[in-house]
């Protein structure tokens, strides 16, 4: 579906957030429930990937604007991407 809210580089965002989805959190989803608990080496390569820490100011290494956390969140909306509750 096309969107007109996002910018290009909204997209190249949204692009990068599906494909760790799809590598570190769809394989290992069914087992952190289980557990209780994310691996650390899921957050390490989502902070590597600038997917985390989406409120933090540009002036502390953060994206500076908020629709990137609508942009990288709305992936809970894509089909066998994750459980939703």
């Amino acid at each position: 579906m096309r969107r007109d809210l996002y910018e290009p580089d909204h997209e190249a965002f949204r692009e990068v957030v599906q494909a760790y989805v799809k590598r570190e959190v769809t394989p290992n989803l069914a087992r952190w429930e289980q557990e209780r608990n994310v691996d650390r080496q899921a957050w390490l390569a989502a902070g590597k990937q600038a997917i985390i820490g989406l409120r933090v100011p540009e002036g502390f290494g953060g994206p500076g604007r908020m629709t990137s956390g609508s942009a990288a969140w709305s992936w809970r909306s894509w089909p066998g991407s994750a459980r939703r509750r």
